[in-house]
Parts: C-alpha cells; structure tokens; sequence
C-alpha cells in the first residue's frame, strides 16, 4: 500500500467515527445499551407479555432457564427499571407463561429464584 492510500484509509474511518457519534450520541452510553437491550427482549423469543401495573413479565421458560443466572438477573433487573420509568414500583416478578409459576423475582435490590 501506498502512503496515499493509508491516509485515505484512515481518514475515511475517522469520518465514520464521526458520523456515528454525532448520528447516534446514545449508541455507546448506558442509556442506549439499556434501551437495546429493552428491544432485544421485546423482538426476541423470551418475553411472551409484560405488565407494569402487575409487576410480572411472563416468558417462555425453555428460554429463561437456557439463560445464564446473570443474564436473568439482568433482565428482570432490565424490565423493573422500565416500569419503574413509566410509574410503577422497581420490582419484577418472573412468571412462566404457561403454568404461571414464579420463576424469579427482583426487588429493587436482590435477585431472587424460586
């Protein structure tokens, strides 16, 4: 490679790097990673239906327990702090969509399974 083409190499990553950060300021914060990660839940195949007035996320319990303990604990911890956003206690409890059985539970503080 010629000297020239490093440089234009370089300066075209430079530019992107630019563009992504000024095009998507959240991209690399806490927030945008805790709102991907809201996404990737709802488009995925775990969570079946959510209820903040409840307090209770009912998902496919082949999935949940496919998940590592802390990916567990991320997510309900994920899902309380949602509804805690749209006024509803820090809590999620787990739930198993088909025979309604408790599964985990967060309460602010803990990560609790049952």
């Amino acid at each position: 490679m010629t000297k020239r083409t490093v440089v234009v190499i370089i300066a075209i990553i430079a530019a992107l790097a630019v563009m992504a950060f000024a095009l998507l300021p959240d991209f690399f914060s806490a927030e945008g990673r805790r709102a991907r990660f809201l996404r990737e839940l709802e488009r995925g195949p775990l969570v079946v239906r959510r209820s903040c007035g409840s307090m209770e996320t009912f998902v496919h319990v082949s999935y949940w327990q496919a998940m590592p303990a802390s990916r567990q604990e991320r997510t309900a911890r994920a899902l309380a702090d949602y509804c805690r956003e749209q006024g509803a206690a820090g809590q999620m409890t787990i739930v198993e969509a088909e025979s309604k059985r408790k599964l985990a539970h967060w309460d602010g503080a803990a990560f609790q399974t049952f």
